[in-house]
């Protein structure tokens, strides 16, 4: 990172809670609208060392996304959503959504385009909803967060149903090279609102009166003979069937709020014997309005194959999160404990690291 890069983003990390949240820019036409909003999320890490590690490239400032998105409707029955993602490693602008969606009602709607593959509740929320400042290893090691597709989204007229299925390359988010002699990826997840509609957040600032749950499900299957992304995600980089399967749970009431997700993958490589990978997680937090503080504790546990021994990834994070006006501008703290894979390890935890991030929607 340049250097006048590092002191942009240390002022903002210093400043941002003074900022109140920025409203949205609205451009209205006789057929449809635009708004323009976007994100700045800023932190700055801290890698725990033990005695004889002398490596400190942990420890710095960085920006973990900006991004500026563009979204709206068109005559009715037509919503568009482009999300431009500013990676400053690279100092290029890179498209992250880019998606038309045809919804000639409530209860039904078709999606083409660039956008999140619709498995895992936790995997499809926005990262600025989240409890924590990231997803688990779990979540990210199996499904691609965003592919080349098209989705159908049904739901009942009160939301309690909801229904989605997609078919998508499987290749990832802005691949050059397609994976020519492979099957497609395709996705199915249903969605059960008992208690009403939940909000796509975690933790509930809002401190809902009344108990809301979601139970969730979901199923892939694809077929890859190559792998050709640039940074190619774990269950996709290794040729062959999978079939992925997997479950999550939901609750939230006057502050508190749990969520939990185990996921399973059957994989049959082209080279080499069938395995396994699977893990969980679970987390849960509780909001005080009146110190706008939530503390928050996540477990999660990762297995990439069931055909080595002691390779299982487990984490603890404990976090701390500040609303000074909501999600709009947000301070998170975590700190993270990282177990060995090899738990006969006789250091145990590793890599222990803290991790403190700045939040500003507009």
């Amino acid at each position: 990172m340049k250097l006048s890069e590092k002191i942009l983003t240390a002022l903002f990390v210093l400043l941002a809670g003074s900022i109140p949240a920025l409203p949205q820019f609205v451009l209205e036409h006789p057929h449809g609208n635009m708004k323009i909003s976007g994100r700045i999320r800023a932190a700055y890490n801290y890698r725990f060392n033990f005695a004889g590690d002398d490596n400190h490239q942990g420890n710095r400032f960085y920006l973990q996304q900006a991004r500026v998105r563009f979204g709206g409707s068109l005559y009715e029955v037509l919503e568009y959503d482009v999300h431009l993602e500013f990676r400053s490693y690279a100092e290029v602008l890179e498209a992250e959504d880019i998606r038309l969606t045809y919804k000639p009602s409530a209860m039904f709607s078709v999606s083409v385009g660039q956008f999140k593959v619709p498995y895992s509740r936790q995997r499809v929320m926005s990262t600025t909803k989240l409890q924590f400042q990231s997803r688990p290893e779990v979540v990210y090691g199996f499904m691609p967060g965003r592919d080349i597709g098209a989705m159908i989204h049904l739901q009942t007229l009160d939301g309690v149903y909801q229904f989605y299925s997609g078919l998508f390359t499987g290749n990832g988010i802005n691949v050059k090279n397609d994976d020519a002699e492979g099957e497609p990826l395709v996705v199915a997840r249903a969605e059960f609102q008992p208690l009403g509609q939940l909000a796509k957040t975690e933790g509930d600032i809002e401190r809902s009166v009344e108990p809301q749950m979601l139970l969730g499900g979901n199923m892939a299957y694809s077929e890859d003979a190559d792998y050709s992304a640039d940074k190619p995600e774990y269950l996709r980089t290794i040729p062959g069937k999978k079939l992925l399967y997997g479950v999550d749970a939901t609750l939230k009431h006057k502050g508190f709020f749990f969520t939990a997700e185990i996921h399973r993958a059957d994989l049959n490589p082209q080279v080499g014997v069938d395995f396994v990978a699977g893990g969980y997680v679970a987390q849960a937090g509780y909001y005080f309005p009146h110190l706008k503080l939530e503390p928050c504790l996540r477990y999660d546990v990762f297995d990439p194959s069931d055909q080595i021994e002691h390779n299982s990834e487990k984490s603890i994070t404990y976090g701390l999160n500040l609303f000074p006006s909501g999600h709009q501008v947000k301070l998170m703290l975590n700190y993270s404990q990282h177990l060995k894979k090899d738990s006969k390890d006789s250091q145990g935890w590793k890599e222990d690291e803290m991790q403190l991030l700045w939040q500003i929607l507009f």
